[in-house]
């Protein structure tokens, strides 16, 4: 099944949920300029040619949630300034490269949980400077880089397990709360303490060690007194 071709130009929002979409190819919405919702979920798509989505100035929403996508190149989605929501959950992709976000200034909102995520470049989200939620829990994360959220506006929520956010407020100040490696259960859990301020959680269904330069340590409670 291939995306339709006649679509009428003239619409604002998208819906191709559920048509066995295998391919998303050059120029498949080149004439929506003026389409602000294009919801693609729960497909079949496995590849994105570069310049799928070219044209598409006025996209604010992007759906492409439970498809079978391992790959996105970089500077896909270069043309699409106006995008505010990314949704990728439940892909196949394993890496999140540099490049994949390039262009896209003006997003607020990117989940891209339930993968099997193991690597994410340094340098991968620089491009997200207007970033107020991630999703990233589902993966097989190992190791948080401690330069991975350098551009990211403050505040930003960041989501690393079910029912679990946590508010950077004050990063430079490293306002989030310290990590415990708990080596019974391989995993990594946030520590609460008694009368910090900071938001408390675990970041579930990841395969966190280690997170780098003590980048996620709380200002209230000094990292050296861990036990």
């Amino acid at each position: 099944m291939q995306v339709p071709r006649d679509i009428p130009k003239e619409a604002s929002a998208v819906d191709l949920r559920g048509n066995n979409i295998q391919l998303l190819d050059a120029g498949n919405f080149s004439h929506l300029a003026q389409c602000t919702k294009l919801s693609l979920i729960r497909n079949i798509i496995s590849a994105i040619h570069i310049k799928a989505f070219e044209g598409m100035k006025s996209l604010r929403m992007l759906l492409l949630q439970l498809n079978k996508i391992s790959h996105i190149e970089p500077q896909t989605f270069l043309g699409l300034a106006s995008l505010k929501s990314l949704n990728l959950f439940s892909n196949k992709l394993t890496r999140i490269q540099c490049g994949m976000m390039e262009g896209l200034h003006k997003l607020t909102e990117l989940d891209i949980r339930k993968k099997k995520i193991s690597v994410v470049e340094e340098g991968a989200f620089n491009p997200l400077y207007a970033i107020q939620t991630l999703s990233l829990h589902g993966n097989q994360l190992r190791t948080i880089n401690q330069n991975l959220f350098k551009n990211f506006p403050r505040p930003f929520q960041l989501s690393l397990g079910k029912g679990y956010c946590l508010r950077a407020t004050k990063w430079d100040c490293r306002s989030l709360c310290w990590l415990k490696h708990e080596e019974q259960k391989g995993t990594v859990k946030w520590r609460s303490n008694q009368g910090c301020p900071c938001c408390s959680g675990s970041i579930r269904w990841n395969k966190l060690h280690c997170a780098e330069g003590g980048e996620l340590a709380c200002r209230h409670v000094p990292i050296n007194d861990a036990k």
